[in-house]
């Protein structure tokens, strides 16, 4: 059996210009176009017009933490509802079999010892 060895690239230092330890300096002309666009720009790949870098200002960042990661607590009412659509559906309360538990004895809190 042949033994093929892959070929070692070697990165070459000018390409390593960024790691997470970096702060990036935004160019002046990147600055007026953010604030131009209203605190987002886009920035497409100029052979494949694909999205590749998005830049966001930090006022639209913390908008956006705040609608997508919301860790309040929920109110009573909140979590009601959650719980009703948790348990809807074939596998929950609408399963063959539950309404034997739609009588009054299930809605009255049990009696205490």
């Amino acid at each position: 059996m042949a033994r093929f060895r892959l070929p070692q690239r070697r990165i070459s230092q000018s390409l390593l210009c960024y790691n997470v330890g970096m702060t990036p300096k935004l160019t002046d002309d990147l600055a007026k176009a953010l604030d131009e666009h209203g605190g987002k720009l886009t920035l497409q790949h100029p052979l494949t017009g694909q999205t590749v870098i998005v830049i966001i200002g930090q006022r639209l960042e913390e908008e956006m933490q705040k609608v997508l990661y919301d860790d309040s607590e929920l109110s009573p009412g909140e979590m009601i509802a959650a719980a009703a659509v948790a348990n809807s559906g074939p596998e929950g309360w609408d399963a063959p079999g539950m309404e034997v538990y739609d009588g009054p004895e299930y809605d009255a809190p049990p009696d205490k010892p």
